[in-house]
């Protein structure tokens, strides 16, 4: 576990690739939810990030680059050219692992890079 601080709420790394972020919502603590982490414990492992803390999440990252990004040509007048650009990014982004590598580089979010094993 990691000792962020001392208000905490609990993350997820799923390795397949994907990263959850859990809030302290009733839900992320159901026994359900409890057994599936215990089943998939060798795909996922836990991280304890303070509340309130969007600079500790990497998706933040993400979005930060998004807003700046993917409306960067062409502003959407309709929900079609909104869909077509936020595509756009994301195709881009699948085809440019170093800028996905650059979103965990900030010596916040480097805890969600760490080799689950």
């Amino acid at each position: 576990m990691s000792s962020l601080g001392t208000h905490t709420k609990p993350t997820i790394q799923v390795r397949i690739p994907k990263l959850e972020h859990g809030d302290e919502s009733r839900v992320h603590h159901a026994k359900l939810v409890k057994a599936w982490e215990e089943e998939h414990k060798d795909k996922i492992k836990l991280f304890y990030l303070p509340a309130y803390s969007p600079d500790y999440n990497p998706d933040e990252y993400l979005n930060q680059d998004y807003k700046q990004s993917a409306n960067k040509y062409e502003l959407p007048t309709n929900q079609k050219q909104l869909k077509s650009n936020i595509e756009k990014y994301m195709l881009s982004l699948q085809n440019d692992a170093q800028k996905v590598a650059n979103f965990f580089k900030h010596p916040k979010v480097q805890y969600a890079a760490q080799d689950a094993s």
